[in-house]
């Protein structure tokens, strides 16, 4: 008995037939007569030889129709013995439902010794085999019901491969094709014949790529054919450009392979060709971007360079292999930042390349400084980002850097240009306050010269006259007796010849000449100075003073005579301020001018600039202050806050006109916890450089 594998076999209607087995105990014969009496005996036949084996009989009427017929086992038999003596035309369509239903499995005729040959016409088409009944011995039967089943397991099992083949070659996008010894087409897919502009892929047949294709095509393809019939060897993967007589160009990826005969002798070829034609377009447009790109990369007068994700250079363009005196891409490929630059600088730029890749950030325009190995400096404007690949992950970084040496000389002379035109400004609006401050004092001089010559003129013709009543009035105290009324009279009357002397004094002060006499001093002695001038009137107006002098003040140059006599009269105004007695507080130290502030000694003092050093004198008090709209006022001449008696309203006047001679800066203001705050600055002497 052969041995056929049990292989799963894909049945002709699309379907794998997994269950289909030989004779086996689970197999099962369907019997199909309607004569009894044979019936019987071909179930013991049946029996002997297969006796683990199911059957089933199914016994038509003679003129039944197919609703009629009994109906049909599910499972499905291993063979169908067919007894039958019904007519031929319902015999027919016995047969043919037989077929429908137990697609596959083998259909004996049972009948005599010789069967006739009507038996097995196209009518009853379908029928294997005949199978001589009675049988004549039980191993006759078991060998041909073997026989049967492997002859039609080979018949099913070759018309599946074929109809499998048919199934692949129809539907899959690749062009399929099978060619004659004279390169003619015997056979092509649909998808060919889609290609071709044919409804059916019959139409192919006998024709070549000639009649298909245009000259430029079909002839190289006709080369290759008649290489292969001639050598038998096969071409491999061939790129083909394919034109056709429409215009139409495609690309295809060709195999072809030779048909060889059971000699194997070569009869033809097949081959299988696949369109590749949106590939090569990409690849194309690929192309023109990279070289456009390459172009623009190699022409750029930037420093282009991509790195790995360890940091070594995977490419660079000429401007930055020119930076580094390499001559050729190969010089800088496999290389890091280390082999091209000095070593501290090297060891920065491949920390910030590692960070980069490390974190995925990338860096835009960060200025570097680069010192070579022969100590040239360079400046470069640097961008890096990173490139990913499948997943975002960091895969290398790209880097473009831009010289801009050039423009960082050209700032700094910018920075030193500018430097130079801010001196030379300063110096011109330094000389500018040097004659807008010398014209104030050119003015303020005028003024203060016709006011002398006024004042000294109305002292001069009042002094005298006052003399002559002091005189008198001294002669006429000698003549009255005392402790009489008259005696008060002429006391309050000198008085007032005296307060009328000091009010021509000061107005003569305020008239005398002002020049200085300078030299450097130390403020803090003057105060001292002035202080113990006034101490017993400070004592007796119950004021406290208290003291902060900074040590090691540097010297100023002032008259010290008149600056005691400003400090002098700014102590007797605060002490006026405080009728009820209160606190003084002197301060004096040094500093850095920052700004001009209010100064009521001339509008701007011509020779302080910020950044000046100053010596600064402060008196504050705790007295009724001044109100705001009088501050303005306080130095003009002969103003004065004082009830009338009390004050000339020069004082202030001859301050403000001693520090103006000395350029300095006096400001008065009202402190917020009350009283006044007379603030005098002057600027430090600069000791000589010895020569």
């Amino acid at each position: 008995m052969e041995e056929i594998p049990n292989t799963p076999i894909p049945s002709l209607s699309g379907q794998l037939l997994t269950d289909y087995t030989f004779v086996s105990t689970k197999s099962l014969f369907l019997v199909v007569s309607r004569d009894d009496k044979e019936k019987a005996k071909i179930k013991e036949s049946l029996r002997k030889a297969f006796p683990q084996c199911g059957i089933r009989f199914l016994k038509p009427r003679a003129n039944s129709t197919l609703d009629d017929l009994p109906p049909f086992p599910r499972k499905v038999p291993t063979c169908v013995l067919f007894l039958s003596p019904l007519p031929l035309e319902f015999r027919s369509r016995v047969l043919q439902e037989l077929r429908q239903r137990f697609s596959g499995v083998p259909l004996l005729f049972i009948g005599g010794r010789n069967p006739p040959k009507r038996i097995f016409k196209p009518s009853i088409s379908g029928v294997e085999d005949w199978l001589e009944y009675p049988f004549p011995s039980v191993e006759g039967l078991q060998k041909t019901i073997h026989l049967l089943q492997s002859r039609q397991y080979r018949h099913n099992y070759f018309n599946q491969e074929i109809g499998l083949f048919h199934l692949l070659a129809d539907n899959i996008p690749d062009r399929i094709y099978f060619k004659d010894a004279r390169s003619r087409f015997v056979r092509i897919n649909t998808a060919l014949a889609k290609a071709f502009g044919l409804k059916d892929p019959s139409q192919a047949v006998g024709k070549t790529d000639f009649d298909f294709f245009t000259k430029e095509h079909a002839k190289p393809a006709f080369e290759d054919e008649k290489k292969i019939l001639r050598t038998g060897k096969p071409l491999l993967a061939t790129i083909e450009k394919e034109t056709y007589p429409d215009g139409r160009v495609g690309w295809v990826n060709t195999t072809k392979m030779p048909i060889f005969n059971t000699d194997r002798k070569v009869i033809g070829t097949m081959g299988i060709s696949r369109d590749i034609t949106h590939i090569v377009h990409m690849e194309e447009k690929l192309e023109r971007e990279h070289n456009l790109l390459k172009a623009i990369i190699d022409t750029l007068p930037d420093k282009i360079f991509v790195k790995d994700e360890k940091g070594h250079y995977l490419m660079s363009n000429p401007a930055h292999l020119k930076a580094n005196n390499l001559e050729n891409e190969k010089d800088v490929k496999g290389k890091t930042a280390k082999d091209l630059f000095p070593k501290k600088i090297a060891e920065k730029f491949h920390e910030d390349d590692l960070t980069l890749l490390r974190k995925g950030v990338p860096l835009i325009n960060v200025e570097e400084k680069i010192t070579d190995n022969k100590g040239r400096e360079t400046w470069s404007l640097t961008s890096k980002v990173p490139f990913r690949g499948k997943g975002e992950t960091v895969r290398g970084l790209v880097g473009i850097s831009r010289d801009i040496t050039d423009r960082k000389h050209a700032e700094q002379k910018l920075l030193e240009a500018k430097k130079a035109l801010e001196e030379k400004e300063q110096k011109l609006r330094n000389a500018l306050d040097n004659l807008r401050s010398m014209q104030m004092q050119l003015i303020e001089s005028e003024k203060l010269k016709s006011l002398g010559r006024v004042a000294a003129g109305v002292a001069h013709e009042v002094k005298n006259p006052l003399g002559v009543l002091s005189m008198g009035m001294e002669y006429l105290k000698t003549k009255i007796p005392e402790n009489t009324q008259l005696q008060e009279v002429f006391t309050d009357m000198a008085e007032a010849i005296d307060k009328a002397n000091q009010v021509i004094l000061e107005m003569l002060d305020f008239a005398s000449p002002k020049e200085l006499d300078l030299e450097p001093n130390n403020l803090n002695h003057i105060i001292e100075k002035s202080l113990l001038l006034l101490r017993h009137t400070l004592r007796k107006a119950n004021i406290k003073v208290s003291k902060s002098l900074a040590q090691n003040l540097p010297p100023v140059k002032v008259d010290p005579n008149k600056i005691d006599q400003v400090f002098v009269n700014i102590i007797i105004n605060s002490m006026n301020a405080m009728p009820d007695g209160g606190a003084l507080k002197i301060k004096s130290f040094r500093h850095r001018l920052t700004g001009i502030g209010s100064n009521v000694a001339s509008e701007r003092p011509g020779s302080f600039r910020v950044g000046d050093e100053l010596v600064t004198i402060q008196f504050e008090d705790t007295g009724i202050g001044i109100p705001e709209e009088k501050i303005a006022k306080v130095c003009e001449p002969f103003y004065t806050s004082q009830p009338t008696g009390k004050g000339t309203g020069l004082g202030l006047s001859v301050c403000r006109s001693i520090l103006d001679l000395h350029h300095a800066i006096f400001t008065i203001e009202n402190r917020s916890e009350g009283g006044v705050r007379v603030s005098i600055s002057f600027r430090a002497t600069t000791p000589k450089k010895p020569t």
